[in-house]
């Protein structure tokens, strides 16, 4: 146990590898839960991070687990529990927060997005080299992505606060509400985040279904129906294809040396080349995107 009144440092890496949520993070997530609520101290357990801490006058404890063990738990027993579907709406509304917090910097937005464009780029490259990816394709990738870029750049007022974390590391989870851990504060896209968690259920969902389909088809409803009407964000549907194409390519490449992972590479390819044909993002039109 840490001693009183101690917590450990946001960045520090504990339970999965995940970065330990810091003492302000913990006091909020607990002053939030349950109104007057003081932080005593944490200790790390297999599988999670014990909390304990006072309300009321007593002493309690409550164990946060990493959100990509609970998602993995749900791959494993192929059903998800009540407590995982308002996981998926907690993390949409805490994301949502976040993003609420707008800035009207149109050189920065531009920055961003091209920052977002070089990396869309850098993630053609290993693709290519280990054949993934045809030259030939990836340089439709590119054009298109370019293409895109026409678009976004016209959108500055959608600058935003990000969390700024990493997907799963910085998620924790307790009950059916989750805790973001380990944000740097960065602004941005905000709809770069939403495809970051979108992908924590549509990545389950072909891995362990196949298709879009069974129990992470369900969160990932949840989760971005209660997005959409947390953030009211009317703009995300035009700008959203261009952040999943950019994520499925890096899902592509961060699975490029799994030996049975070859369909699932050439799924998130065609979604990133469907998404980068429409328009805008309709969900209704997902299942047929990923095949």
């Amino acid at each position: 146990m840490d001693g009183e009144g101690r917590s450990p440092n946001a960045g520090e890496r504990g339970a999965a590898g995940n970065s330990l949520p810091g003492g302000g993070e913990l006091q909020a997530f607990l002053s939030e839960r349950h109104g007057e609520a003081l932080l005593i101290g944490t200790s790390e357990e297999k599988g999670g991070l014990r909390v304990v801490f006072s309300t009321r006058g007593k002493s309690r404890e409550l164990l946060l687990v990493p959100y990509g063990a609970q998602l993995d738990r749900v791959a494993e027993l192929g059903e998800f529990t009540g407590e995982d579907e308002a996981a998926a709406r907690s993390l949409a509304m805490r994301l949502a927060a976040v993003h609420s917090a707008r800035r009207f910097e149109p050189e920065l937005y531009r920055l961003e997005l091209r920052r977002d464009l070089d990396d869309f780029h850098g993630v053609l490259d290993p693709l290519t080299k280990e054949e993934t990816l045809s030259h030939d394709e990836a340089a439709e990738l590119a054009v298109k992505a370019a293409r895109w870029w026409g678009r976004l750049r016209l959108r500055p007022q959608r600058l935003a606060a990000l969390w700024g974390g990493r997907f799963p590391e910085g998620l924790w989870a307790a009950g059916g509400e989750v805790l973001l851990a380990g944000g740097s504060g960065a602004t941005g896209e905000p709809a770069k985040e939403v495809a970051d968690a979108a992908f924590l259920y549509l990545e389950r969902a072909l891995a362990s279904a196949g298709r879009f389909a069974g129990p992470f088809r369900h969160l990932f409803f949840a989760f971005y129906g209660r997005y959409l009407e947390t953030s009211k964000d009317d703009g995300l549907a035009a700008v959203l294809p261009f952040h999943l194409a950019w994520r499925a390519l890096r899902a592509a490449n961060d699975n490029r040396t799994e030996v049975d992972a070859g369909p699932r590479k050439r799924r998130y390819i065609d979604l990133a080349s469907g998404c980068l044909d429409t328009d805008e993002f309709r969900v209704e039109e997902l299942p047929d995107l990923l095949g």
